[in-house]
């Protein structure tokens, strides 16, 4: 579940936003959750007390301390949140990209612009480290994606096996498919009727095969290899070229 935060000084604006995002992201088919904050104070004191969040909409032009100010504490606290700005005026959109802002949007322009604005977030996210979250016994327990190998659809039951071989598999009732729609934004790759890995924890593909780097051994369709193996290879290189992006946005902070 993708977590959204909007800061704004005006409460009613922020439900403005909210719906627009919320519309969007319904015809997306994306589960989401959002956090409403009145001030940048209020936002980055809750980061700063690790709370964690995948989008961030601030209103660059807040009273006390702006959206942009809040911003560089974020970043020094290396919240690697993906930002958008929106404003009256565009005045401090140079400033914006200082700390790497995905968009500053004109409010008179959001309702045009915002669905573009998401579209590009959500396939620029760091693909590290998510949080997924299912129903087992009736008790919503949290997962990192970052912790997970690869997942087993047998039926209407999931099972998830872990990087960590040591740590027990969990399960629930869901549908393969389903999983799969969840957890494509997060470098998740279906290679199989049955199963779905975490292309960080491939260590190659080969021989009709995935060999992850914990040495267990799944299986590929021969028919499928070709296909899969090539989407292997562009998540992959997608996945690298955002840590590089990510590690030069770093250093120049």
């Amino acid at each position: 579940m993708i977590q959204i935060a909007i800061c704004d000084n005006n409460p009613d604006y922020a439900q403005k936003v909210r719906h627009m995002l919320e519309r969007f992201l319904n015809e997306l088919g994306v589960s989401f959750d959002f956090h409403l904050f009145c001030s940048g104070e209020e936002l980055c004191a809750d980061i700063l007390r690790a709370k964690e969040f995948d989008i961030i909409f601030l209103d660059a032009c807040m009273k006390q301390m702006s959206g942009i100010e809040a911003a560089v504490i974020l970043r020094k606290a290396k919240c690697n949140a993906q930002i958008a700005f929106y404003a009256v005026t565009d005045e401090l959109s140079r400033e914006g990209y200082t700390v790497q802002a995905r968009r500053y949007i004109l409010k008179n322009e959001l309702e045009r612009y915002l669905p573009e604005c998401v579209t590009a977030m959500l396939k620029d996210m760091n693909l590290e480290s998510r949080r997924v979250s299912y129903l087992g016994f009736n008790v919503e327990k949290i997962l990192h994606t970052k912790d997970i190998s690869y997942v087993i659809g047998k039926g209407k039951l999931i099972y998830v096996h872990f990087y960590d071989t040591k740590r027990k598999e969990c399960h629930y009732h869901e549908e393969l498919n389903k999983v799969e729609a969840d957890l494509s934004l997060f470098g998740f790759l279906r290679i199989h009727q049955n199963f779905l890995v975490n292309v960080r924890h491939v260590k190659k593909m080969t021989n009709y095969k995935a060999i992850m780097i914990n040495k267990e051994v799944l299986p590929i369709p021969r028919v499928k290899y070709q296909k899969v193996k090539k989407a292997y290879l562009m998540m992959t290189s997608s996945i690298e070229r955002q840590e590089r992006r990510r590690n030069e946005q770093e250093m120049r902070l």
